[in-house]
């Protein structure tokens, strides 16, 4: 096998059973930035440092093999949009008969 054969396999290799990319870490990496965008015009290290630190955490936290974790940490994240979306759903809005089935 040639060298750069096995070079993509031992980075496919290393990429399985990863967590990966979620909605948590999307979050995350727009907070960042935002972050930055802001301690550029208040010129604050604190800021900088704090996203860098954000960035640093969410890319740790996407190559973690502690799937289940991950999971109950996105699942933790998104609970309060999954109940705003069900307050505001068709389904259950006022005045129309709700389908039991």
């Amino acid at each position: 096998m040639k060298l750069t054969k096995k070079i993509k396999q031992a980075i496919k290799d290393w990429h399985d059973r990863r967590y990966g990319y979620d909605e948590l870490s999307s979050f995350l990496y727009a907070l960042s930035i935002l972050m930055i965008v802001l301690a550029i015009p208040l010129q604050t290290n604190i800021l900088l440092f704090a996203s860098l630190l954000l960035i640093v955490l969410n890319i740790l936290r996407a190559y973690s093999k502690n799937i289940e974790k991950r999971t109950r940490e996105n699942d933790f994240f998104l609970a309060p949009f999954r109940f705003i979306k069900r307050l505001f759903s068709k389904k259950n809005t006022i005045g129309e008969p709700q389908d039991k089935s």
